[in-house]
């Protein structure tokens, strides 16, 4: 399991005064700088569908990555996709990290309204938590 950014899902349902338990990290990926070539780097961190299916039974609510996919470029049966978007558990691909200081932030997902779309690109924002 190559699992690295996720959030997971509260375990309540009280009022907003209620902090959803939170997990966050990065993978490799952004340390080595994927961003920054001028070509696509294939052997990138991904989440395998045993990865996915252990946050969908864990119940998170979002998986995230910080390279161009969350599964393998050359993957055929899009298992993790499936598996992940099939236990209500939403994905953020793509997200670049780099100029991120750490520390614990809230992520705001603001998509693009489509019909009959399978998925929709988002302004993802970061807000600092006090």
């Amino acid at each position: 399991m190559r699992a690295r950014t996720w959030t997971r899902r509260p375990t309540s349902s009280r009022t907003v005064r209620i902090r959803p338990p939170r997990t966050g990290r990065t993978t490799s990926d952004s340390r080595r700088d994927l961003w920054g070539l001028d070509r696509f780097e294939p052997d990138y961190v991904a989440v395998g569908a045993d990865a996915a299916a252990w946050l969908v039974e864990h119940g998170f609510l979002l998986a995230g990555i910080d390279y161009q996919g969350i599964e393998r470029f050359d993957t055929t049966d899009h298992a993790t996709h499936k598996t992940l978007l099939q236990g209500g558990c939403m994905i953020l691909e793509g997200a670049d990290l780099r100029g991120v200081a750490p520390g614990e932030y809230q992520l705001i997902c603001l998509p693009l309204r489509l019909v009959d779309g399978e998925g929709s690109p988002v302004r993802a924002v970061l807000c600092g938590c006090t």
